[in-house]
């Protein structure tokens, strides 16, 4: 996103301005679009302000009396909740917006199920009614997959999706067999993006591996219909980056938001990145080590979205940080030096995990990172435990 985007927030949501913009940029949205955001984000904060309301409570029934309350006004855009759902999507990955996904029941297939209905909702702006029937089929796809000799979804072969739509939309109407492979397209992008469709290939061989033919061939999709989801290379490319971001948010910094400011939520999410950094596949360290690297000398909207995830990263620790001075849990230090020697020792250990496959890489990160925070801790605050 081009730095001539200025829209200032102020209000309720103003702390999560700088969130968005860097959310938009990963998005690779152009100026007028992120403005135009950043313009509904300052509406929106206002709104809610005047209303005593509190983020939390950015909910769909909220959403609609925002609208109806722009439309008596008199505006003339974001006059429909589709426009708003870029912000509510970004302020759901934060943990902060209660717009709810499709509820999930018990076991795994549920539990997807839900993940899904959540997606629809929060990242497609898909009503609700719509949500639940396209769900519906997903449950239903989903325990095809998992029936005993199913293939499940870490394969899931495109001969057998295409057997599976046959045998579906065998004797339905048109428009009936047409809404059942919309449906299970939109499923089979979902378990793409969220890496149950083979979407390690990005996390092993960078995101330039991602093609629209590759794509097509794994979800048993044509082309065409391919790019008709995504428009190009670069917006596949652009969307994974997103979903990346959006998991790493949810699995790594949201939980240490639940512990106490400064160095006890500094330590927390550390130890979080390094456990995530363990994993596999597109929501682990190895994608996002893999891209850094990938476009480290690139240009262009790929790269720029890369570098704001990465930008965005080094400042929550900076601000974590400045907030353990700030309270007096660390003795006064530069926050952006101390950053730096923290994020090259996670990267440390996440490098000799990957390259050297030595296992006892992320306890000696974890060992690296507590003791350089206990060099810096001041003496009245109590010295850390092991995560």
């Amino acid at each position: 996103m081009s730095t001539g985007c200025r829209v200032r927030v102020t209000g309720l949501l103003a702390g999560y301005a700088d969130g968005f913009r860097a959310d938009l940029a990963a998005r690779g949205c152009a100026a007028g679009s992120a403005g135009r955001n950043l313009r509904t984000m300052a509406h929106v904060s206002w709104w809610m302000q005047d209303r005593g309301l509190s983020a939390g409570q950015l909910s769909m029934a909220r959403l609609e009396e925002f609208v109806q309350a722009r439309r008596r006004e008199g505006y003339r855009h974001a006059l429909s909740v589709r426009v708003v759902m870029p912000l509510v999507s970004y302020l759901r990955g934060a943990g902060v917006a209660a717009v709810p996904g499709e509820p999930a029941g018990g076991g795994a297939l549920d539990f997807l199920a839900g993940r899904y209905g959540g997606y629809l909702v929060s990242e497609r702006a898909v009503t609700a009614p719509v949500a639940g029937r396209y769900t519906r089929l997903a449950r239903e796809f989903l325990a095809a997959c998992g029936q005993p000799g199913g293939p499940g979804l870490g394969g899931l072969p495109a001969a057998w999706v295409t057997d599976y739509v046959a045998a579906r939309c065998r004797g339905r109407p048109p428009g009936s067999a047409k809404f059942v492979i919309t449906a299970l397209r939109s499923l089979l992008r979902f378990l793409f993006l969220a890496g149950h469709a083979r979407g390690q290939l990005a996390g092993l061989y960078g995101l330039e591996s991602l093609t629209i033919g590759w794509l097509a061939g794994e979800l048993a999709m044509s082309k065409a219909g391919i790019y008709g989801h995504f428009g190009s290379k670069q917006a596949l490319q652009l969307e994974t980056i997103r979903y990346a971001r959006a998991k790493f948010l949810h699995d790594v910094v949201t939980p240490a938001g639940a512990v106490p400011d400064g160095v006890p939520r500094l330590w927390a999410m550390c130890a979080a990145l390094l456990d995530y950094s363990a994993e596999t596949g597109l929501h682990g360290g190895d994608f996002w080590v893999t891209v850094f690297h990938e476009y480290a000398s690139r240009g262009g909207p790929v790269r720029d979205a890369v570098e704001a995830t990465m930008n965005w990263w080094m400042r929550q620790l900076e601000e974590l940080v400045s907030a353990g001075i700030r309270l007096e849990q660390l003795a006064p230090c530069d926050p952006a030096q101390a950053a730096f020697e923290i994020q090259a020792l996670l990267g440390a250990g996440s490098h000799q995990y990957r390259l050297r496959r030595q296992p006892e890489a992320i306890a000696r990160a974890r060992t690296a990172v507590l003791q350089r925070l206990e060099t810096l801790r001041a003496p009245q605050f109590p010295a850390l435990a092991p995560a």
